[in-house]
């Protein structure tokens, strides 16, 4: 039987609160972005979220809500929808306002670029990113990993705002990704690793080319390529692929592999059937949405 080898949640939990009352249409599109953007569809979400609905917030700054959380002793990054998340597929990231030793290194490589701002009452600078929210989880991964690197260059492609309660920045974080079409999809998730049995399900090969087109990265040339069956690839919900191995593996025996998952397989739930149904379909590929989306 072919095992995927979940990857689990690669960051914690988001909460998501929203500054206009919640429609059913705005928890949707949450839903249906994030659907889309952590392999939910695949049964494998790597970051989930909570929606929230309270009414204090409605009306209410980023930075208002910053210092509400704060006080509840919420000081984590969160996400904020407002009244245009539906018409632009797009939602806020607000940043923490925890110290941050990277932002502190920024700041000193160029003070001019990233000053300390100060509004009445505040002594940090509130980091915001607005972003389409199928592409969303996976530039979450970099806010919150803690690798100065990406933060930096995230900073350095003006892709991270300081707020301005007086500037909209209504710009739109995107990562070129059509959520509706399958090889722009697959060029954002990874491959599934998974488990299968040799001699019945997987199909050996030491023919020098293969293992030439499919060894891993410059490592050395690995002795075996293998692949699922045709059969157990349908079973698996994945695409039959070659990959590199150390060693042929006995009939009978577990091997580990990887391949791409198959977004057409029938095994994993179709566009429509996500969250929102078919109406939402229609709204996130209409020519006007296409275009607000960056979808061609």
């Amino acid at each position: 039987m072919v095992v995927i080898i979940p990857f689990g949640a690669l960051i914690p939990p988001l909460n998501a609160y929203s500054t206009v009352p919640l429609t059913t249409t705005i928890n949707e599109t949450i839903q249906h972005g994030f659907w889309n953007g952590t392999y939910a569809c695949f049964g494998d979400p790597q970051v989930t979220v909570t929606i929230h609905d309270r009414p204090h917030f409605h009306g209410k700054s980023q930075y208002d809500i910053r210092r509400i959380l704060d006080t509840e002793g919420k000081e984590g990054v969160f996400l904020i929808a407002d009244e245009r998340t539906v018409e632009l597929q797009a939602i806020w990231f607000v940043e923490t306002t925890a110290y941050s030793q990277e932002m502190d290194e920024i700041r000193k490589e160029d003070p001019e670029y990233y000053p300390i701002i100060h509004y009445p009452d505040e002594d940090f600078t509130l980091w915001h990113g607005h972003f389409r929210i199928a592409d969303l989880p996976n530039n979450a991964f970099y806010f919150v990993s803690g690798d100065p690197f990406d933060l930096s260059w995230i900073l350095g492609e003006s892709y991270y705002y300081p707020y301005d309660p007086h500037d909209p920045q209504d710009e739109i974080i995107r990562l070129g990704v059509s959520w509706d079409d399958p090889k722009s999809m697959l060029s954002i998730w990874g491959p599934a690793n998974l488990t299968a049995i040799s001699g019945s399900e997987v199909e050996w090969s030491t023919d020098e080319d293969l293992r030439n087109r499919h060894r891993k990265d410059t490592g050395p040339l690995l002795p075996a390529v293998a692949r699922l069956t045709p059969e157990a690839a349908r079973a698996g919900g994945v695409k039959q692929q070659w990959d590199a191995q150390e060693r042929i593996v006995p009939p009978g025996e577990e091997v580990t592999l990887t391949a791409d998952y198959d977004p057409e397989n029938p095994k994993w739930p179709d566009f429509a059937d996500v969250p929102g149904g078919n109406a939402l379909k229609t709204r996130m590929t209409s020519p006007t949405q296409a275009r607000a989306n960056g979808l061609r």
